[in-house]
């Protein structure tokens, strides 16, 4: 099991972090994550996608709020 969840905006090059959430709540936080936009979802435990979001702007640990 991931400990937290990323939503990566390829368009935006930022990513944020949903933390100590199910996958379930972070993919619908993630669907209104720059909406619109060619966005990513993925966890810490895919090194494949984590390397290919590591250079964007990190906008930090995210409720989805």
């Amino acid at each position: 099991m991931a400990i937290y969840y990323l939503s990566a905006c390829n368009d935006c090059k930022v990513k944020v972090m949903w933390s100590k959430v199910t996958e379930e709540q972070s993919e619908k936080w993630h669907e209104s994550f720059h909406k619109g936009h060619n966005t990513v979802f993925g966890n810490d435990l895919d090194d494949d996608f984590y390397d290919s979001i590591w250079r964007y702007k990190d906008l930090g640990i995210q409720d989805g709020e």
